[in-house]
Protein backbone atom coordinates (compact mmCIF):
# COMPACT_ATOMS: atom_id res chain seq x y z
CA UNK A 1 0.00 0.00 0.00
CA UNK A 2 2.92 2.54 0.72
CA UNK A 3 5.02 1.60 -2.06
CA UNK A 4 7.48 0.39 0.02
CA UNK A 5 9.46 -2.89 -0.31
CA UNK A 6 8.26 -6.05 1.50
CA UNK A 7 9.34 -9.22 2.40
CA UNK A 8 7.62 -13.01 3.35
CA UNK A 9 9.01 -16.13 4.34
CA UNK A 10 8.28 -19.38 2.22
CA UNK A 11 6.36 -20.68 5.20
CA UNK A 12 4.45 -17.76 5.47
CA UNK A 13 3.61 -17.66 1.34
CA UNK A 14 3.00 -21.82 2.16
CA UNK A 15 0.66 -21.08 5.00
CA UNK A 16 -1.68 -18.40 2.66
CA UNK A 17 -1.57 -21.17 -0.21
CA UNK A 18 -3.04 -23.76 1.67
CA UNK A 19 -5.94 -21.75 3.47
CA UNK A 20 -6.53 -20.91 -0.22
CA UNK A 21 -6.85 -24.10 -1.89
CA UNK A 22 -8.96 -25.05 1.08
CA UNK A 23 -11.16 -22.51 0.90
CA UNK A 24 -14.21 -23.69 -1.63
CA UNK A 25 -16.21 -20.24 -1.74
CA UNK A 26 -14.00 -17.32 -1.71
CA UNK A 27 -10.48 -18.49 -1.54
CA UNK A 28 -8.86 -14.39 -1.35
CA UNK A 29 -11.47 -14.06 1.59
CA UNK A 30 -9.51 -16.13 3.59
CA UNK A 31 -6.92 -14.19 3.26
CA UNK A 32 -8.17 -10.78 4.38
CA UNK A 33 -7.71 -9.71 8.14
CA UNK A 34 -9.59 -11.07 10.45
CA UNK A 35 -11.63 -9.25 13.04
CA UNK A 36 -10.94 -9.75 16.39
CA UNK A 37 -13.32 -11.31 18.54
CA UNK A 38 -13.25 -8.71 21.36
CA UNK A 39 -13.97 -6.07 19.16
CA UNK A 40 -16.07 -3.30 21.27
CA UNK A 41 -15.48 -5.09 24.28
CA UNK A 42 -13.78 -3.99 27.58
CA UNK A 43 -12.97 -6.43 29.65
CA UNK A 44 -11.28 -4.45 32.31
CA UNK A 45 -14.43 -2.77 33.01
CA UNK A 46 -16.54 -4.85 34.47
CA UNK A 47 -20.31 -4.38 35.25
CA UNK A 48 -20.25 -3.12 38.53
CA UNK A 49 -18.04 -0.59 37.36
CA UNK A 50 -20.03 -0.05 34.54
CA UNK A 51 -23.50 0.57 36.53
CA UNK A 52 -21.21 3.02 38.78
CA UNK A 53 -19.95 4.88 36.41
CA UNK A 54 -23.56 5.53 34.78
CA UNK A 55 -24.65 5.84 37.99
CA UNK A 56 -22.09 8.88 38.53
CA UNK A 57 -22.25 10.42 34.85
CA UNK A 58 -26.53 10.78 35.44
CA UNK A 59 -25.51 12.80 38.58
CA UNK A 60 -22.79 14.63 37.31
CA UNK A 61 -22.47 15.05 33.25
CA UNK A 62 -20.42 18.10 33.56
CA UNK A 63 -17.53 16.49 35.32
CA UNK A 64 -14.04 15.83 33.37
CA UNK A 65 -13.72 12.69 32.78
CA UNK A 66 -10.81 12.91 34.87
CA UNK A 67 -12.81 13.92 38.49
CA UNK A 68 -15.17 10.83 37.63
CA UNK A 69 -12.12 8.57 37.57
CA UNK A 70 -10.72 10.13 41.05
CA UNK A 71 -14.34 9.55 42.67
CA UNK A 72 -14.57 5.96 41.12
CA UNK A 73 -11.36 5.00 43.07
CA UNK A 74 -12.50 7.20 46.21
CA UNK A 75 -15.40 4.67 45.58
CA UNK A 76 -13.79 1.50 45.12
CA UNK A 77 -12.35 1.58 48.50
CA UNK A 78 -15.94 1.61 50.21
CA UNK A 79 -17.46 -0.94 47.04
CA UNK A 80 -15.27 -4.04 46.85
CA UNK A 81 -17.45 -4.85 44.04
CA UNK A 82 -15.93 -2.26 41.58
CA UNK A 83 -12.70 -2.66 42.89
CA UNK A 84 -10.09 -2.85 40.62
CA UNK A 85 -10.24 0.07 39.07
CA UNK A 86 -8.34 -0.21 35.97
CA UNK A 87 -6.04 2.66 34.70
CA UNK A 88 -7.48 6.04 34.07
CA UNK A 89 -6.80 5.72 29.90
CA UNK A 90 -8.95 2.80 30.08
CA UNK A 91 -11.68 4.62 31.58
CA UNK A 92 -11.39 7.42 29.04
CA UNK A 93 -11.76 5.14 26.38
CA UNK A 94 -15.20 3.70 27.91
CA UNK A 95 -16.13 7.08 28.38
CA UNK A 96 -15.69 8.10 24.65
CA UNK A 97 -17.10 4.30 23.64
CA UNK A 98 -20.31 5.06 25.19
CA UNK A 99 -20.80 8.47 24.47
CA UNK A 100 -20.39 10.28 28.07
CA UNK A 101 -19.26 13.66 26.82
CA UNK A 102 -18.77 16.18 29.50
CA UNK A 103 -21.83 18.78 28.80
CA UNK A 104 -21.22 22.14 29.84
CA UNK A 105 -23.59 23.71 32.60
CA UNK A 106 -25.94 26.49 31.64
CA UNK A 107 -25.89 28.00 34.98
CA UNK A 108 -24.01 27.75 38.85
CA UNK A 109 -27.85 27.99 40.16
CA UNK A 110 -30.01 24.50 40.41
CA UNK A 111 -33.39 26.44 40.28
CA UNK A 112 -36.12 25.04 38.17
CA UNK A 113 -35.70 26.88 35.75
CA UNK A 114 -32.44 25.77 34.72
CA UNK A 115 -33.18 22.37 35.21
CA UNK A 116 -35.91 22.89 32.63
CA UNK A 117 -33.36 24.60 30.04
CA UNK A 118 -30.74 22.27 30.60
CA UNK A 119 -33.47 19.20 29.58
CA UNK A 120 -34.72 21.26 26.94
CA UNK A 121 -31.64 21.46 24.96
CA UNK A 122 -31.06 17.42 25.71
CA UNK A 123 -34.49 16.71 24.14
CA UNK A 124 -33.89 19.12 21.17
CA UNK A 125 -31.40 18.96 18.11
CA UNK A 126 -28.82 22.13 18.31
CA UNK A 127 -27.26 22.60 14.47
CA UNK A 128 -24.36 25.04 13.13
CA UNK A 129 -22.86 25.59 10.51
CA UNK A 130 -20.70 23.13 8.84
CA UNK A 131 -17.93 24.10 6.00
CA UNK A 132 -16.09 21.63 4.39
CA UNK A 133 -13.22 24.04 4.02
CA UNK A 134 -12.07 27.68 5.11
CA UNK A 135 -14.54 30.38 3.69
CA UNK A 136 -17.22 28.28 2.56
CA UNK A 137 -19.72 29.60 4.86
CA UNK A 138 -20.22 33.44 4.77
CA UNK A 139 -23.07 35.46 6.12
CA UNK A 140 -23.68 39.41 5.96
CA UNK A 141 -26.30 41.19 7.03
CA UNK A 142 -25.54 44.85 6.09
CA UNK A 143 -25.14 45.76 9.81
CA UNK A 144 -21.13 46.48 9.41
CA UNK A 145 -21.18 49.79 7.66
CA UNK A 146 -20.51 53.39 9.20
CA UNK A 147 -23.85 55.05 7.87
CA UNK A 148 -27.15 55.39 9.33
CA UNK A 149 -29.47 55.72 6.47
CA UNK A 150 -32.78 56.16 8.06
CA UNK A 151 -35.62 57.75 5.30
CA UNK A 152 -39.00 58.73 6.53
CA UNK A 153 -41.17 58.87 3.14
CA UNK A 154 -40.83 57.54 0.02
CA UNK A 155 -40.18 61.45 -1.24
CA UNK A 156 -37.15 61.67 0.80
CA UNK A 157 -35.91 58.41 -0.90
CA UNK A 158 -36.67 59.78 -4.55
CA UNK A 159 -35.08 63.73 -3.15
CA UNK A 160 -32.18 61.53 -1.86
CA UNK A 161 -31.65 60.04 -5.61
CA UNK A 162 -31.18 63.39 -7.35
CA UNK A 163 -27.81 65.15 -8.49
CA UNK A 164 -26.80 67.15 -6.25
CA UNK A 165 -28.69 66.14 -3.03
CA UNK A 166 -27.73 64.60 -0.24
Amino acid sequence: MTGAQVRFGLSTIERWYGAARRERRDPVGVLRRKVRKDLGVQISVNAPLQRAIREQYAQHPSWSVYLHYANLLALAQTRAEIAPVPAYSTIRRFFEAQGLRKRRRLSSRRTEGAERAEQRLLDREGRSYEAEHVNSVWHWDGHGGSLKVLWTSVEDQLLAMLPGRK
